[in-house]
């Protein structure tokens, strides 16, 4: 594999424990990109006299005289069609370049987007239960729909949840995982993440490729997550959960938390609830998601005309001749087009009051209709043409 001889020493620094971003940044106020190589022909005490601990300068002279280090790497990334983008390429994810202090590079099976302008982080805890499946299935389509990518960690529960629903619409999803691609954990979606890679995204990990799964890996995996996204998606989450973890590094970048809330007996709701206690974003739908980043998404302007259509052709008919069945969808967003309360659109309607909390809470998840601070409930499409 052929590559400059700057990518080639920040590989081999990258295969070293223990020298970071902190360190590189240093190196690289004495060496350009164009010298970078110089590296090699450093002693100890050069690097001491850049500033560089004795213990940290003694690894990084012993580790680079160990050539053969690279070139096993090298090989097994031949081998295995996998590449490693540092952080100085175009391809490296641009918001992920702006974190502090961002990973030295990625490894990358599959194929990385070119642009994150619509990423999402969507986690959540290894236990999901029905509920958060459900959740996932309802509320990411619509964004798929709208060519965002998803990215989570690869695990079991809702990061798997999220990515087979994105797959499962086309769409593009990236798998930050905690061990070395050559190591995937966990070992039991090595299925999903051949999937992932060969379907259009990219299976994605900073650490060297025969890295065993380590629990210090996962902090920096989940940094990872929030750093190239440009919010976070929590679903179903523990009082400890990983998936704060990331909702927390999201928020101390400056990016937008999502929280699905859940009953207040579910132990998976914890985290959840104890985000949106501390500000983050209530998450109903898919439609509070993109609105809140000024994204009007086609699919809900579709169903809009499709529901303004049948209702146009509904009102030519005599009230007698509209069944219950035809009417459903239009008359219930045609009823809430201005904030009605659950008595008005009993009154407007044939539903049973069970039935209608059950419809109004199909379309409250699919972004067609909210629930206002006061109570009222009321067509999204039609509040905020």
């Amino acid at each position: 594999m052929q590559q400059h001889s700057f990518d080639r020493a920040l590989l081999h620094l990258v295969l070293l424990p223990g020298i970071g971003p902190a360190v590189v940044e240093k190196l690289l106020h004495q060496l350009t990109y164009a010298n970078f190589a110089q590296l090699y022909t450093c002693t100890k005490f050069d690097l001491i006299a850049w500033g560089l601990p004795e213990r940290v300068a003694e690894k990084i002279v012993l580790g680079l005289a160990d050539i053969r280090l690279l070139e096993d790497e090298l090989e097994r990334m031949e081998q295995h069609g996998i590449a490693f983008i540092n952080a100085f390429h175009e391809e490296y994810p641009a918001l992920l370049k702006h974190i502090h202090l961002p990973p030295l590079g990625l490894y990358v099976q599959g194929t990385l987007p070119l642009l994150y302008d619509r990423s999402l982080a969507v986690v959540g805890s290894r236990q999901a239960n029905a509920y958060g499946k459900h959740v996932i299935d309802v509320m990411l389509p619509p964004l798929v729909e709208q060519d965002w990518v998803i990215v989570s960690g690869g695990a079991r529960g809702i990061d798997a949840f999220a990515h087979a629903a994105t797959l499962a619409m086309k769409g593009k999803t990236i798998a930050v995982i905690g061990s070395g691609l050559l190591k995937p954990y966990p070992a039991q979606n090595g299925a999903l993440f051949e999937r992932i890679a060969k379907e259009g995204g990219a299976v994605v990990s900073p650490f060297p490729l025969t890295m065993q799964a380590l629990p210090n890996n996962f902090p920096a995996r989940n940094r990872i997550i929030a750093g190239m996204t440009r919010g976070a998606l929590v679903v179903q989450a523990a009082a400890r959960s990983g998936a704060l973890i990331t909702a927390y590094a999201a928020l101390r970048e400056g990016r937008e938390v999502f929280a699905v809330p859940g009953s207040i007996f579910d132990p998976l709701s914890e985290g959840c609830h104890q985000l949106l206690a501390e500000g983050a974003h209530v998450a109903h739908s898919a439609a509070e998601v993109m609105r809140t980043y000024g994204v009007v998404g086609r699919l809900l302007v579709d169903n809009a005309r499709t529901s303004e259509h049948r209702i146009n052709e509904q009102a030519c008919l005599p009230t007698a001749e509209i069944t219950n069945e035809a009417s459903t969808i239009p008359l219930l967003l045609r009823v809430c087009v201005k904030p009605q309360s659950i008595d008005a659109i009993l009154a407007h309607t044939s539903y049973s009051q069970q039935e209608l909390y059950g419809q109004l809470w199909e379309y409250q998840v699919a972004g067609l209709i909210e629930e206002t601070s006061s109570g009222m409930w009321q067509t999204i499409v039609a509040a905020h043409q």
